[in-house]
């Protein structure tokens, strides 16, 4: 009897394949064919559980959080430093190079649902209102989620 539930537990440890979560990484770069102050990629689809790593390119990038769906993690990353960002609610994030701000230094990480489109929208649009360069990048990125 005991081989049997040994044998059967054994068995479905085997079959159950585990779920893992993937690991991005977004570069901080001073330019690439999309532009100047960018990220990339600027648009980046992930799944719940999803851990997201900014790398600069120069010791004057960093990757802060601006906008994150309700009880998601933020982030406040240092200059010229690596973060890692485990996305853990659904929904649309925007963050920024401060540096770069004003040049139209953002990104969106989308995950699952975009429960807070309408916000996202909206913030992309207040948003853009502020920088010099670069005024519907921000939206674009925003309107590729719809």
């Amino acid at each position: 009897m005991k081989t049997r539930i040994f044998s059967a537990l054994l068995l479905s440890a085997l079959t159950v394949t585990p779920a893992y979560a993937a690991e991005y990484e977004v570069k901080m770069l001073n330019a690439n064919e999309e532009g100047n102050m960018v990220f990339e990629p600027s648009v980046l689809q992930v799944e719940v559980g999803d851990t997201v790593t900014f790398i600069p390119s120069d010791p004057v990038h960093d990757s802060i959080s601006v906008l994150t769906p309700a009880g998601a993690n933020s982030w406040h990353g240092k200059r010229d430093q690596k973060i890692s960002v485990v996305i853990n609610k659904e929904g649309v994030y925007i963050y920024k190079c401060a540096p770069h701000y004003y040049y139209g230094m953002v990104g969106v990480i989308h995950a699952g649902n975009p429960v807070n489109l309408a916000e996202a929208q909206q913030a992309a649009k207040d948003i853009s209102s502020k920088f010099l360069m670069n005024k519907d990048r921000l939206i674009n990125y925003v309107d590729q989620l719809k």
